[in-house]
């Protein structure tokens, strides 16, 4: 039975899944993925994965400190995006937040990137975990921030509206040191996190439902969980 664990480091707040297992729908996809004779070696794969998973979350509570016309600051930092600041309208709140598979999970997969199969089946189970910090973390966060409204986010470069260079503005919200510490994950010089399986971005209470993807180009993304906005150009 998976373990939500908590800890207070400065202003952060770092949690992580300890004891994380897949469900058995997870598990029968991974294994869908294999003929008659990959079951033994997806199975291994499985058990190895489920002994080093330590998905991890770290976020801290902000205070929007201006928001302009097409612009918000929080943490005294200035993010230019009109529709940040049309989600943040009534907002005062907000939760940036870095999320990871865990370098525990990144670790293990490496030792199988000379198997190309091998690697893809590590690449989508290390998804699967990931997943599982941000429906631990949800419940949580309701219960001890007191969010009733619906739990929104948006994260740079998944939108026009917020290209991928704001994962400067995003790191340093929450220190991009302290990050790399807390959660073990590394922004690079091209914008991308490392671990490969890790996100990021600001968690809100919306009045009314949202989904960031709702705002992506791309029609037949297969992560879509929301129908285009008809204001968005589809591709």
């Amino acid at each position: 039975m998976a373990e939500l664990t908590v800890k207070q480091i400065g202003s952060h707040i770092l949690l992580t899944l300890e004891n994380d297992a897949l469900t058995e729908k997870e598990r029968e996809k991974i294994l869908s993925m294999g003929g008659e004779d990959e079951q033994e070696e997806l199975k291994a794969l499985l058990e190895e994965a489920q002994a080093a998973a330590r998905p991890k979350m770290v976020f801290q509570v902000s205070s929007i400190d201006e928001k302009g016309d097409d612009f918000v600051i929080i943490e005294g930092i200035k993010v230019v995006s009109p529709l940040m600041r049309k989600n943040f309208d009534k907002v005062n709140r907000v939760f940036p937040f870095v999320a990871s598979c865990g370098t525990e999970l990144e670790k293990w997969a490496e030792g199988y990137r000379d198997d190309f199969l091998a690697e893809f089946w590590c690449e989508e189970i290390r998804k699967m975990y990931l997943t599982h910090i941000h429906i631990a973390a949800r419940p949580w966060m309701q219960e001890t921030y007191g969010l009733t409204g619906h739990f929104a986010s948006m994260n740079p470069g998944s939108i026009q509206d917020w290209p991928l260079s704001g994962q400067l503005q995003l790191f340093g919200m929450l220190d991009r040191e302290k990050v790399l510490e807390e959660v073990g994950v590394k922004l690079t010089d091209s914008m991308l996190m490392l671990p490969s399986k890790s996100n990021s971005g600001i968690i809100f209470e919306s009045g009314k439902a949202y989904e960031n993807c709702s705002r992506c180009p791309i029609l037949k993304c297969p992560g879509r969980r929301a129908d285009p906005d008809p204001d968005v150009e589809t591709r």
